[in-house]
């Protein structure tokens, strides 16, 4: 079973909406928009139906790549994508390029202590400071 079916199956049998505490120790919510998409509050602006689950299947395979599989979180907020800290070698990185199909130069959105705190939840992976490791 990978990554999304695994947070799809969890969060149905919870109703379909979640409270889920963050690294920082702040609580967000998880919940449905449509079947195959999700949302948070701590993720600030709905952007069309939400964000598809297949994020955490993409995070998942590029795990691999990576030693002891941890990914680098990155930061979207403090550098455009491609600079070192949001490149295809970070989560937040493989995100832009992979999930968002943005260009090296472009701003993104920084999802990261959402989507990270998630894969801790399902028990998918591990949410450490400054990276995940699956």
């Amino acid at each position: 079973m990978n990554a999304s079916e695994i947070i799809i199956k969890k969060l149905k049998s919870l109703g379909g909406h979640v409270d889920i505490k963050q690294l920082n120790g702040n609580i967000t919510d998880f919940y449905f928009v449509k079947d195959d998409t999700f949302w948070s509050s701590g993720l600030y602006k709905l952007i069309d139906d939400g964000y598809l689950f297949n994020m955490f299947d993409l995070l998942e395979k590029e795990s691999q790549r990576f030693e002891n599989r941890c990914i680098p979180k990155g930061n979207a907020r403090k550098y455009k994508l491609g600079e070192v800290g949001c490149s295809i070698d970070t989560a937040v990185g493989i995100l832009g390029y992979l999930y968002y199909k943005k260009e090296t130069g472009d701003s993104i959105y920084e999802p990261m202590h959402v989507i990270a705190a998630v894969l801790e939840w399902a028990g998918i992976a591990k949410n450490k400071r400054g990276y995940i490791q699956f």
